[in-house]
């Protein structure tokens, strides 16, 4: 993994083969202590695992084969720690997608991630009419 600071509000994270991009870039959250942010990323993956929300539980979709990582965006927030909240579109070799919640991301060649640092904390908690922790 390379990690530069770009700026006060900017990290830049180059994720390589076999790392894992949700643990990274919660890794990366502990260490400078982001509370609150946007995650915005590219890149390719060999395996990944999807979800789909139906309003009751998450239904898990897993993919293992090489995909682009056409977008990835989401956010870091507190909740008993940091939360990272990704969703991801991956696209196949005939040009067919599939997306939803990102659960887990193995990169097969590279990934490129900027994390926008917020200064105000944002923080979840669980709503009983959704049944998901939400951004209060």
């Amino acid at each position: 993994m390379l990690e530069k600071k770009l700026n006060e509000n900017t990290i830049f994270l180059r994720l390589d083969m076999d790392e894992e991009i949700v643990s990274k870039i919660r890794e990366v959250s502990q260490k400078y202590r982001i509370n609150s942010g946007r995650v915005m990323g590219i890149g390719s993956l060999k395996k990944a695992v999807l979800g789909f929300y139906t309003g009751e539980k998450y239904v898990k979709i897993e993919i293992n084969e090489n995909t682009e990582l056409i977008s990835c965006l989401g956010d870091i927030s507190s909740e008993k720690g940091y939360t990272v909240h990704l969703h991801s579109v991956l696209g196949d070799i005939s040009g067919d997608t599939k997306a939803g919640h990102l659960f887990e991301g193995i990169i097969s060649y590279t990934g490129e991630f900027f994390i926008e640092i917020f200064p105000e904390k944002l923080e979840r908690r669980y709503d009983p009419g959704t049944k998901l922790n939400l951004i209060e």
